[in-house]
């Protein structure tokens, strides 16, 4: 499986799909708008892979929607803590990758991030559902 170093920071190339790791036949060259360095060659997705992705969140779905939102935000606020353990590589290698300013990551896009899924979390927890069954379409109602 591919990777790079970016910023000291260990990078994967690849796709992940299905809790795996995913190679591509196609790749694309990752090029640092800072100094237009290439920082590496990753993982293309085409039809294959998106069929994979499709596949796999498919199967994944039952058990995801059956944790329902309490259950769902335990696995959202674990997400939104790793984000915060890891702000220093996250920000150091978005920084070289897009061209941002180091401090503008570090302080805010990461740690919003972070904010957000929470926020998301403990907003689904707080609907509630109403759905009816309309022929060949369900519509849900979403009550706070």
């Amino acid at each position: 499986m591919g990777h790079i170093i970016v910023e000291g920071v260990r990078v994967s190339t690849d796709h992940y799909i299905g809790g795996e790791r995913v190679s591509s036949t196609r790749t694309f060259e990752d090029i640092s708008p800072i100094d237009e360095t290439t920082l590496g060659h990753v993982a293309a997705g085409g039809s294959a892979e998106i069929e994979a992705a499709v596949t796999a969140a498919q199967k994944a779905f039952p058990a995801w929607a059956a944790l329902g939102p309490q259950g769902r935000g335990v696995y959202l606020r674990r997400f939104a803590g790793i984000i915060e353990a890891h702000v220093e590589d996250l920000a150091a290698v978005e920084t070289i990758d897009n061209g941002s300013l180091l401090e503008a990551s570090r302080l805010r896009v990461m740690k919003r991030s972070a904010h957000n899924i929470r926020f998301f979390a403990t907003y689904a927890e707080q609907l509630h559902s109403e759905v009816w069954d309309m022929s060949d379409r369900t519509a849900q109602n979403l009550v706070l």
